[in-house]
């Protein structure tokens, strides 16, 4: 795919697909000097990351899940103990003090927006960037389609509310630290969605689902995308989302760099008489692949369950807050992985059940790069270069 052209940290994942991974931040030699080997702390380890969380003044770890409202990031090497309100202000303050570097990534897309509607607009608005999670030749044709996360949670404006989309549940909550101290992004509020939508007796059976329908194949493509002045649907590929899930023993017995081929099998799907394998769309979300494919590499031999290798700052995925992915148990007919806030792949939420989302899509093999260098502050710009729109 065009857009993924010049990049140095794509790693070819010899199974169709080429991914950026790592996380945002990388420690310097100066924080490994000092004795902190990760970006953050992270569960069964509140000593050894650059950026640490105190709940009721008590030492605890990024995505702690009891924080209290008086909860406040800090850096461990600070004697002083400075208190941060968000999860960016004190990374930013590590970078500032050598503890950090950005490792540029420089998978940042804005989409669904054209700066040029308004006049002297040169800034992406937040709901419109994207991440490139990578490039995939899922149907073996020798063509990549480069595929976009939302960079952060989607709001009612992206996915519309209960009454216009027919999903069957739509609620806000305001983010604090109880529960999401790991949070990366920039709303004080996220709207979550109920996977299922409202068929609560199939409700982990992805194509009969409300939400996958309604919000993402209908109000998306059609009210939001549609709405701009360009003709962004144009820009997507209908693509095949595959729904092979984990079994009885969760993700304990999956290995990182196995996931991605044991989620496109039937032996991983529930029941193929009543759940389908696959289902074609324009629109869905991350794989739980995905989310473990995006830690670092030397991580990929381990098993799929391992939180910390996603919480402790490996894994530029990672938003800090419990969040869907397409993916459906395989052990039962109504349970779906859920990417959690300490890190790791979790089997035990109901679909039915209300979290926060990140669309998925993919672009054409023709869409190219008109501006922009994949920052956040300065991401790339499509142009639709297909001959036939």
């Amino acid at each position: 795919g065009t857009v993924l052209d010049g990049s140095n940290n794509v790693l070819d994942a010899e199974d169709n697909s080429y991914r950026y991974t790592g996380g945002d931040y990388d420690v310097t030699q100066t924080a490994i000097n000092a004795g902190y080997s990760y970006v953050n702390t992270y569960s069964g380890n509140t000593t050894g990351g650059v950026i640490g969380l105190k709940c009721y003044d008590s030492t605890q770890h990024i995505g702690y899940h009891n924080c209290s409202s008086d909860g406040y990031y800090y850096l461990l090497y600070d004697t002083n103990v400075t208190h941060y309100s968000t999860y960016d202000a004190a990374a930013s303050q590590a970078i500032t003090d050598g503890y950090l570097v950005n490792r540029n990534l420089n998978n940042y897309v804005c989409f669904g927006y054209d700066t040029s509607v308004v006049a002297n607009e040169t800034t992406c608005p937040n709901r419109n960037l994207y991440r490139i999670i990578g490039a995939f030749d899922d149907d073996n044709d020798g063509n990549y389609n480069v595929k976009l996360i939302e960079s952060d949670f989607a709001n009612s404006i992206v996915l519309g509310t209960k009454d216009q989309n027919g999903t069957f549940q739509v609620t806000y909550k305001s983010l604090t630290m109880t529960d999401n101290n790991g949070y990366h992004g920039s709303q004080s509020g996220i709207n979550q969605f109920s996977w299922s939508g409202t068929n609560y007796n199939s409700r982990n059976i992805w194509s009969n689902s409300t939400f996958r329908s309604g919000a993402l194949n209908n109000y998306y493509l059609n009210t939001y995308l549609d709405g701009n002045d360009m003709d962004w649907k144009n820009m997507l590929e209908e693509t095949t989302y595959y729904l092979g899930g984990p079994g009885k023993t969760g993700y304990n017995s999956y290995l990182v760099k196995d996931l991605y081929n044991t989620e496109r099998t039937a032996a991983a799907v529930y029941n193929t008489t009543t759940h389908p394998a696959s289902v074609d769309n324009y629109v869905g979300l991350m794989y739980a692949s995905d989310f473990v494919y995006a830690s670092k590499t030397s991580t990929w031999n381990v098993t799929a369950s391992y939180n910390y290798v996603r919480s402790s700052g490996n894994d530029w995925l990672y938003n800090g807050v419990h969040e869907w992915t397409i993916t459906p148990c395989s052990n039962n007919y109504s349970n779906t992985v859920v990417a959690t806030t300490t890190g790791d792949l979790y089997t035990g939420y109901d679909a039915f059940m209300n979290l926060a989302v990140r669309p998925v899509v993919y672009l054409k093999e023709c869409i190219g790069i008109i501006d922009g260098n994949g920052t956040k502050n300065n991401p790339y710009y499509l142009v639709n270069m297909c001959s036939e729109n």
